[in-house]
């Protein structure tokens, strides 16, 4: 099932694809928002006047003018679509306009007069925890706290032979992706408003624009697919709403792009975490504790922040056995930028902590560090991190073990012996494993739709866009796999709400599994409906092909709903899960002692994610994960003083150059999953979870200094160098 043709390559390596922000329709209008002016204060007044009467303006809106729910949020409807009484972040909209060139629009924009009165600038999330601090919301800024346990952790601290602390903290990454949020929107030839915006949630933000517009949901479309790189980032509302109430404002198709600059004023960000972690080992290097506490600053609105901190705290104990376990868990209201969900979903901040820990540990008891890891990792019939049950495979020890062969970690003393007195070289590992799907308490049921076209070919819908990550491929091998015809014998429509079924969004590494359990499910239906109709062969493309054009049209129906453990935690929800994924990382690292420079010349990754449905998708997915995580280690962050960032541009935001992308060897473990279709399961965010943990042990390795606060930018590591002396 490896070989499968790449669908879409042509098109976007032609530049002949077309994205949202690409689409252009004859007569339409540009818009453009007025963003808020100060990160927090309250409304005084909103002056219109000059705006509306400025020639070749259509449309301004203001809160007034939001004709349903001025309200959007995909768990809570905490955020204005347009500011009424206050503006809580840079990135918050106080009106928009419509009008006939960008240029117009833009002034128009301006010439609209905002009074304020300024308001205190929360923007550390551990003070806006504590009760007395100002308000971002009422009641209170800490808008999620839980605690949750497993066995004693008093009685695993006092098992340990040594207890290793730390407090680490993450970076606001951004996701970055090529097309930043936008698209068009207009009436179709039936009356119906069509969105066509970049968005991993189509059906989910289709329910949220037709709540804000006051009228029913089948009176809207989303087409979300193509979109130019999503990575969680547009998981929630970007543009959707503000483009469909200019629209139903001017009756004209509009257009919105977001610039660079809005884009990183108004985006989603990764949760900056920091988190404190005690982790307890025998002096045969027996995990017995782990004491954790995450402190996780999700900005002026919640977004998806409550799900993405339960992630953190489930994944907080690393792949390994761990029997005794506390971690305390606060998601935190601040003026500061928006955060949401980033490929990982909070696992890449506690993988950092934890592997960070495993290094100290292995350190401390005079241990190989993958010998540490193989020790504790967690094996087929083990329990979940939180106690749960486990399904599926469990292949972290088979990773390890094949990792312990690669060159870059069998090599690795000649490669610390090549170091200079100014040139530091190390190697790092670090291990992770990422659950699949939704958890516990959350509906989740996969959909996929076919249908047979002339000519024996069939037509395959299934929801979840593809933002560049190949499913649609995936799909077409899968279906043909299920169908039992060619490849080129399908054609896949994904991220349309016209056409697709609502089977959730394109999040938690769930499209192939969901997408594909789905079109199994269809493929068996279709086949017992041509079966009933006299169709004559073994596989539905031979039964087709029999009834010839009697079989055109044939609608066959599949869902795949995925298993979930048998307990959780009161009032929590979306966790724990019962299947996951596995990868271990060794990567050289190369530091310049006396200017901070850090280089990854190669990486190793060995993956565990079930059967491989395309060996060309999960290196590909490797190969950008690495890259993903190598940003967040090395120099990607959204620096902010008092909620206002520091840069506008990618000129002040370090994302990895080709030149700093390291050779990547990516090796699986290709053994089939007793869940999922065709036991595969997934690897979108896996691959960019590791990697970050592994750059900073190598750092560690090449040049004697640890650093616990992302990203390891060349200053951070010079006065880490300059106080060890």
């Amino acid at each position: 099932m490896h070989v499968g043709v790449r669908i879409d390559a042509e098109g976007k390596v032609t530049g002949h694809t077309v994205f949202p922000t690409d689409r252009s329709m004859p007569g339409m209008l540009y818009a453009a928002i007025r963003w808020a002016d100060y990160p927090h204060a309250r409304i005084v007044s909103i002056d219109t006047t000059a705006a509306r009467a400025l020639e070749g303006v259509e449309a301004v809106l203001t809160h007034a003018d939001v004709p349903g729910l001025n309200r959007c949020g995909r768990v809570i409807p905490d955020q204005p679509v347009l500011c009424e009484d206050r503006v809580r972040f840079v990135g918050d909209a106080v009106a928009c306009v419509a009008a006939r060139t960008r240029e117009i629009a833009s002034l128009a924009c301006r010439l609209i007069r905002v009074e304020y009165e300024e308001l205190p600038v929360v923007d550390d999330p551990e003070a806006a925890a504590c009760p007395g601090s100002f308000r971002v919301h009422e009641p209170e800024n800490l808008v999620v706290h839980r605690l949750l346990t497993k066995g004693d952790v008093a009685a695993g601290r006092r098992r340990a032979d040594v207890v290793v602390s730390g407090v680490y903290r993450t970076p606001r990454q951004m996701p970055g992706f090529l097309e930043t949020e936008g698209g068009i929107a207009y009436y179709d030839t039936d009356g119906v408003l069509t969105v066509c915006c970049g968005s991993q949630a189509g059906h989910a933000n289709r329910f949220q624009v037709a709540r804000a517009l006051g009228i029913p949901e089948d009176r809207i479309r989303l087409i979300t697919s193509p979109l130019g790189g999503g990575f969680g980032g547009k998981d929630d509302v970007t543009e959707e709403i503000r483009l469909a109430l200019l629209c139903q404002a001017t009756g004209k198709p509009v257009k919105l792009v977001r610039s660079r600059a809005e884009s990183i004023r108004a985006g989603i960000k990764r949760h900056p975490m920091t988190i404190y972690m005690d982790t307890g080992a025998t002096r045969q290097g027996e995990l017995v504790f782990q004491d954790v506490r995450i402190v996780a600053d999700t900005g002026a609105y919640l977004s998806l922040g409550r799900s993405i901190l339960y992630l953190a705290m489930e994944h907080c104990t690393g792949p390994y056995r761990v029997p005794h376990l506390k971690v305390e868990g606060l998601c935190v209201y601040t003026n500061n930028l928006l955060s949401g969900a980033c490929r990982g979903f909070g696992v890449n901040q506690a993988c950092f902590a934890v592997e960070s820990q495993m290094d100290e540990i292995a350190e401390r008891l005079g241990m190989d560090p993958l010998e540490l890891r193989l020790k504790n990792a967690l094996r087929p019939g083990d329990e979940g991190p939180l106690g749960q049950s486990v399904a599926g495979s469990v292949g972290m020890v088979a990773c390890i073990e094949r990792l312990r062969e690669s060159p870059v970690y069998t090599k690795r003393h000649t490669w610390n012996a090549a170091s200079t007195g100014r040139v530091g070289r190390g190697v790092g590992v670090a291990c992770a494993f990422k659950c699949v799907g939704f958890g516990l308490g959350l509906h989740e049921l996969g959909r996929a739709i076919i249908r047979i076209l002339p000519g024996g070919r069939f037509a395959v819908y299934v929801p979840y866009e593809d933002m560049g990550q190949g499913s649609q491929m995936a799909y077409s091998i899968m279906a043909a796999e299920a169908l039992g015809c060619a490849q080129q014998d399908v054609e896949v429509t994904v991220g349309d709400t016209g056409l697709c079924p609502d089977g959730g969004p394109t999040s938690a590494s769930r499209g192939t599994y969901l997408g594909g359990g789905a079109i199994i499910d269809a493929a068996s239906s279709l086949s017992r409906m041509l079966s009933d109709l006299g169709g004559a062969g073994r596989s539905c493309g031979e039964k087709a092909r029999a009834l010839g054009e009697r079989a055109v049209g044939l609608t066959a129906y599949g869902s795949y709903s995925p298993p979930k453990p048998e307990r959780g935690f009161d009032g929590v929800v979306g966790i724990p899960h019962s299947v996951f994924s596995f990868m271990a990382q060794a990567v050289q690292v190369e530091v310049d002692t006396l200017t901070g420079a850090v280089r990854v010349p190669l990486s190793h990754a060995v993956v565990e994610v079930g059967r491989v449905i395309s060996k060309q998708g999960l290196v590909g997915q490797v190969e950008g994960g690495t890259v993903f995580g190598l940003g967040m280690a090395l120099g990607e962050d959204v620096v902010t003083d008092k909620g206002v960032p520091k840069s506008y541009s990618l000129s002040g935001y370090t994302v990895p150059y080709s030149m700093d992308v390291p050779r990547t060897t990516v090796e699986w473990i290709d053994e089939a999953s007793d869940v999922g279709p065709f036991g595969a399961k997934g690897v979108g965010e896996l691959a960019s979870v590791p990697v970050t943990a592994a750059v900073v042990n190598g750092i560690a390795d090449a040049c004697g200094v640890r650093v616990r606060t992302l990203p390891a930018r060349p200053e951070r590591i010079c006065k880490l160098l300059l106080d060890k002396g």
